[in-house]
């Protein structure tokens, strides 16, 4: 104190900020005050009794703090019970308060996350339960959250698309299931014509009928072919059988000449794609020859471009441009006057899935001059494998 120290003011700042007022001392080491800031209460040279000598306590009406100096004093602070308790009342009203405040906030923070959150997630936990027990009733719920109104849009979306998944699953099941019988059905009719055929062709041969013998034999040739009884994996060689043997048929309903020329090679092996022949040469059989007509069949290989050419050609009654052009567009197969290109049009769709864009054809032909149909087929090893 004798060195101005200014530890007064600082306490009178500090109690008089907290509205309180307070008692400051220094005792000697024989507890004899030295210095007072209140010497009315405590004047100096009085002994100060403190109780136990404990460094907290209470003395009057006062709370006691106290504390020994390095230099020997005891420096004491006393603050008024009264106010202490005021103090002390107000320090756990406002923790109290702010405890009261933060449980308010953590409720309401918990019925929010409730309401906006958890409520909205179990409800859709709720339809995702009753979706996979099969309920596809479309829900409308609004829980104020834009995302999750969306989020059950999409589900009512997504419940209606697995709907209509179903239901056409059902139709093509039922469709499958009238096809499968449908194809027993007709499975059923050629067995039965290919059984009475070669009865037939047994009684004919019994009688001695050989040209009926061939005739019918050839015939179930032709369908069994046609329906895929036999030669599965198709080949040039076999296509020609087929196309020799219709032809054989038909000149026995028919007059006209065919001149067939085919050139021997390993290109004979080649897969091709099923029935390409016997159709252009029913085209030029019924639709193009007249009386005594020609049909010349050409077929050779080309093995340094590696192509296949197939020449089908009738000297009968042509076609006009226009005629011409819609069968060249393979237009219209409901057309009646376009039986011919039905055939035409089978036979291109069957060479593009086959080759894709690797094959050529070109149908060519003139009123009363007859019509050239023209195949250009790759037979590389790419395409047998």
């Amino acid at each position: 104190m004798e060195a101005q120290n200014d530890i007064g003011e600082n306490f009178d700042v500090y109690f008089n900020s907290q509205n309180m007022p307070y008692v400051f001392m220094q005792l000697d080491a024989s507890k004899k005050i030295r210095y007072t800031s209140n010497p009315d209460v405590f004047p100096v040279g009085e002994m100060l009794e403190s109780g136990s000598g404990a460094n907290t306590g209470s003395l009057k009406d006062y709370v006691l703090k106290q504390r020994e100096s390095r230099f020997g004093f005891i420096n004491v602070l006393l603050v008024p019970v009264k106010s202490y308790n005021q103090e002390l009342y107000q320090w756990r009203a406002k923790v109290l308060s702010t405890t009261l405040i933060i449980l308010l906030i953590i409720t309401f923070a918990a019925v929010m996350l409730h309401k906006l959150i958890y409520k909205p997630l179990d409800i859709f936990k709720s339809e995702m339960n009753r979706l996979g027990e099969g309920n596809m009733d479309a829900v409308s719920y609004h829980t104020g959250i834009e995302e999750f109104d969306r989020m059950f849009e999409r589900f009512n979306v997504m419940k209606r698309q697995i709907q209509k998944l179903m239901h056409d699953i059902e139709v093509k099941e039922n469709q499958r299931h009238k096809l499968e019988v449908e194809m027993l059905y007709y499975q059923i009719n050629p067995h039965f014509l290919m059984n009475a055929l070669n009865s037939v062709h047994w009684m004919a041969v019994m009688k001695k009928q050989y040209e009926i013998s061939t005739y019918i034999s050839e015939l179930n040739y032709v369908l069994r072919y046609s329906l895929g009884k036999s030669d599965r994996n198709t080949i040039l060689r076999s296509e020609i059988k087929m196309l020799k043997t219709y032809i054989n048929l038909q000149k026995n309903r028919y007059t006209f000449d065919a001149v067939i020329n085919i050139e021997e090679g390993d290109y004979l092996d080649t897969p091709v794609p099923r029935l390409i022949l016997q159709p252009l040469a029913e085209n030029a059989i019924c639709h193009g020859l007249d009386e005594n007509g020609k049909l010349s069949v050409d077929i050779s290989a080309d093995y340094k471009e590696e192509k296949i050419k197939v020449i089908i050609q009738d000297d009968g009654k042509g076609m006009d441009e226009e005629l011409l052009e819609s069968i060249r567009c393979f237009e219209s197969l409901e057309d009646p006057n376009l039986n011919r290109g039905i055939g035409l049009k089978y036979v291109h769709l069957m060479l593009r899935s086959f080759y894709g864009d690797r094959f050529f054809m070109s149908i060519e032909s003139k009123p009363m001059k007859g019509t050239t149909v023209k195949l250009f087929l790759p037979f590389s090893k790419e395409v047998k494998q």
